[in-house]
């Protein structure tokens, strides 16, 4: 293979705003949902989407906590799929359950993050809901 072989796009260009990680924002207490790109990340909490089951999630961006209003009911564990949107950005999880401890349930799959100024970044992410 030549040279060009390795010319790969990657879709963190220059320019975009990339998905930042943060602790659990203060706000959120009992039951969540926590996520990071990896299980090393998660293991060392550093997250990159939380929500509080039903009333807000945040994702950072920028150097910027992004709150994101979200209705009752948004979530079904068994088919993990989330679709959350405001004016700054728009948010899609799709997911599976991987394993399930009493209260606890333990999720892969990929989050992907609109910004309104049509930059879009897409992660793996892994992470628990419970309470």
């Amino acid at each position: 293979a030549g040279e060009d072989s390795v010319a790969v796009h990657t879709p963190d260009a220059i320019g975009t705003l990339p998905l930042e990680t943060f602790g659990f924002p203060p706000e959120v207490e009992g039951c969540s949902c926590y996520f990071s790109k990896n299980k090393e990340d998660f293991e060392n909490e550093k997250y990159i989407y939380i929500d509080d089951y039903g009333n807000h999630a945040f994702v950072k961006s920028g150097g910027k906590l992004i709150r994101v209003k979200m209705e009752e009911g948004d979530f079904d564990p068994e088919n993990f799929n989330k679709h959350i949107s405001n004016e700054e950005v728009d948010i899609t999880i799709t997911g599976k359950k991987v394993s399930e401890l009493e209260e606890v349930m333990r999720f892969e799959g990929s989050m992907t993050v609109q910004h309104r100024n049509g930059q879009t970044i897409t992660t793996p992410i892994y992470g628990e809901c419970g309470c």
